[in-house]
């Protein structure tokens, strides 16, 4: 554990790296039509990012919980519509989904900024 805390910066990268092609996905779709037919690619790297977050979250236990809640929102706005699209009509899934995405991309950069600080007051 203490191998992967070390390199704990690389793994924030990775998520942003990961989190920015999702967001650009979302934002491009232009009909809740498209919701529903999410590549397969976009999935496995919402999988990947996860799967990153997961480990995150058990080797930096100083993760604040609003940065965590950002994440879980983030992850619900894109899942929930590719379920629910057809069953509530009058919720604007397509807004949903694409204000949603970014809370993925800002738990990272909130937590990036966390890293920084915690680093600089080390010094």
């Amino acid at each position: 554990m203490n191998f992967i805390k070390r390199y704990q910066f690389i793994l924030l990268i990775l998520k942003l790296a990961l989190a920015i092609p999702v967001c650009l996905f979302y934002v491009s779709l232009l009909d809740e039509k498209d919701l529903v037919s999410v590549p397969t690619y976009l999935w496995v790297i919402v999988l990947i990012y996860t799967i990153i977050q997961f480990v995150d979250k058990q080797i930096n236990s100083e993760i604040p919980t609003s940065v965590s809640l950002l994440y879980y929102l983030g992850l619900l706005s894109i899942g929930l519509p590719v379920f629910l699209v057809n069953r509530f009509e009058k919720v604007d899934w397509l807004l949903v989904a694409q204000l949603g995405c970014w809370f993925l991309l800002f738990s990272v950069l909130w937590q990036m900024r966390l890293y920084v600080q915690r680093k600089n007051n080390q010094k």
